[in-house]
């Protein structure tokens, strides 16, 4: 009997089952704004008021063949803890955060300090960590609605474009995890590249600087490649260093390596030296005059160290100025102190003092071919 009775009982609960959901928990991919970029700028005229709004701006591919756009752009001013309910009356989808890939400040806001505008995103259970960070000079709504042939969809371009430079350490990797854990640390800085467009595209266009979570300074375009080899490695760099007048060389699969010594003197003050290894080859040299003896190839190797020296040195002295130490020499220090050392020294102001030198040693697996 009881085998009998297994039968409509089973199919009872299965239906029971079935009318649990909902309308509101089922989840139509055509229906749904999956947001895969969120901007915000500082409403102009208003920044030195309390309470002040920001403008916030999201992105989100249209999920239709039939569409006339891929991508749809919505802006509101708001404050923050309304802003999602105000964007959501603007549209007849469904927005979800929870692919959210690139989240991008305008450089006005990071110089009044960006916690209070991550703090949401960090609270948020449906984004993960890894949410990348940039900051632009230009409106975030004119960045995100900017068009050209090229490139169909923002979102996805700039997503690919910071990935990209990213995996091959061309520049620190910026998201909300690096982000809040070297705030978190009092041994580093954070830094958050920046992107604006030109004239027929979207583009890398320095790092940012920040002194805890406000925006001090910035590296120069130029200048990036200098200042990754102080923060860490990378792999299959390209760079080209004016070793003269009118002489220029570009190296080529470029790999370099760091290691760093500090040390107290007498006094107590501190002293650093950045030892930097590099291993490339010389694709280009316009200007040369000739690089086939031994004794011309050890002079041209000589004057790229000494000017890769110069260029790292600037980005030290830039830091300093700042006094923000975005390259971490306050994690290596710190190991020299005691911990009650450590947490009374300020160490903004000894870093500032330090003597950093720098050391490049550049190894040149080839020279190409010369006539």
């Amino acid at each position: 009997m009881r085998k009998f009775l297994a039968v409509p009982v089973l199919a009872l609960v299965t239906m029971a089952a079935s009318g649990c959901g909902t309308q509101a928990d089922k989840r139509v991919l055509e229906e749904l704004g999956m947001i895969s970029v969120m901007g915000f700028d500082l409403e102009e005229g208003r920044g030195e008021e309390e309470g002040n709004s920001n403008r916030t701006t999201v992105l989100f591919p249209v999920i239709n063949p039939k569409a006339s756009v891929e991508e749809e752009v919505l802006s509101v001013t708001s404050r923050s803890n309304n802003s999602r309910q105000e964007l959501s009356r603007m549209t007849d989808r469904k927005l979800v955060f929870g692919q959210l890939r690139t989240a991008v400040f305008n450089a006005r806001i990071a110089e009044r300090g960006l916690l209070d505008d991550l703090d949401a995103l960090l609270r948020d259970p449906t984004l993960g960590t890894r949410v990348k960070l940039t900051l632009t000079d230009v409106n975030v709504h004119d960045l995100l609605t900017f068009k050209h042939p090229a490139i169909p969809r923002i979102g996805r371009y700039i997503d690919l474009l910071l990935e990209k430079e990213a995996v091959h350490l061309f520049l620190p990797r910026a998201n909300l995890h690096t982000f809040y854990r070297d705030l978190q640390d009092d041994g580093i800085d954070p830094v958050i590249p920046f992107i604006n467009p030109s004239t027929d595209s979207i583009k890398l266009d320095g790092i940012g600087l920040f002194r805890d979570d406000r925006l001090a300074g910035r590296v120069k375009a130029e200048d990036m490649p200098y200042f990754v080899m102080l923060y860490d490695e990378f792999r299959q760099g390209v760079i080209t260093v004016q070793v003269g007048q009118t002489e220029f060389v570009t190296l080529t699969a470029l790999r370099s390596e760091r290691d760093v010594r500090i040390r107290r003197k007498a006094g107590g003050a501190l002293a650093a030296e950045i030892s930097i290894l590099l291993n490339g080859s010389v694709v280009e040299d316009f200007g040369y005059k000739n690089h086939k003896t031994k004794k011309s190839r050890e002079e041209l190797i000589r004057k790229i160290n000494r000017k890769v020296e110069e260029k790292c040195e600037r980005q030290i002295r830039l830091m300093q100025k700042l006094r923000a130490d975005c390259i971490g020499m306050g994690q290596y220090a710190r190991r020299l102190y005691s911990y009650p050392e450590w947490k009374k020294l300020d160490w903004r102001e000894t870093f500032a003092d330090m003597d950093i030198r720098v050391k490049v040693d550049l190894h040149v697996k080839d020279f190409g071919v010369y006539p």
